[in-house]
């Protein structure tokens, strides 16, 4: 362990976290809504809370700059956040059901997130309009991935296979495919620049697999 333990103000617990591109920052998610900013290296909170979701924020990310900060929250909404002042930028974006995971492209320019309602939907990441509606609500997402321009999807359940989708500019779904592996994925990384996928799988072992952008 580096340093100090990283604690709430609220007394909650943490549900997910991120760190900015630059390793400078810690963004935090609550089980009471609640956002906050955090030193990595000191572990001491920056400004005051972000205060925008009424239940538990599923997800947080920064975007490809680190100006941006994303959340996602049980209260089915995405909030934008300026990441140097914690305001909250334009309205959220408003989905059916709960929001179980989400991912910015690359180039910073669309979010794709996922609930058991909408399927895999995107959005325009400047503007906050929905881009097109239902990609497919054939796969279950707990992890979603997504390349610079928003041409290849990464979709992952939990046990299930990692399913990839080759999307056309206009948001239509060319072909999918799965990453075949015998044994069940219970987790996963992915990193584009090196080509591979890092893989936790069942059987307590962990794999490193090729990838194709």
């Amino acid at each position: 362990m580096i340093g100090n333990p990283i604690l709430s103000k609220h007394g909650s617990d943490f549900t997910c976290a991120a760190l900015s591109s630059n390793g400078k920052v810690i963004v935090t998610g609550s089980r009471d809504g609640m956002v906050q900013r955090h030193c990595a290296i000191s572990g001491d909170s920056i400004g005051e809370s972000m205060r925008g979701h009424k239940s538990e924020v599923r997800c947080v990310a920064f975007n490809a700059t680190d100006k941006t900060i994303l959340t996602g929250s049980f209260d089915n909404s995405i909030i934008r956040w300026t990441a140097a002042t914690g305001e909250q930028i334009g309205k959220p974006l408003l989905h059916n059901g709960r929001i179980r995971c989400f991912s910015v492209s690359g180039d910073g320019t669309v979010i794709v997130s996922y609930t058991f309602r909408d399927g895999l939907c995107r959005w325009d990441a400047i503007s906050g309009q929905l881009m097109s509606e239902s990609l497919s609500k054939a796969w279950e997402a707990d992890y979603i991935w997504v390349n610079k321009g928003c041409t290849k999807i990464a979709s992952w359940r939990r046990r299930k296979p990692i399913q990839w989708w080759n999307v056309a500019p206009g948001g239509a779904i060319l072909d999918t495919s799965a990453l075949p592996l015998a044994i069940d994925v219970t987790a996963l990384a992915i990193d584009m620049n090196n080509g591979t996928a890092a893989v936790g799988l069942s059987n307590g072992a962990a794999a490193v697999c090729d990838i194709h952008e």
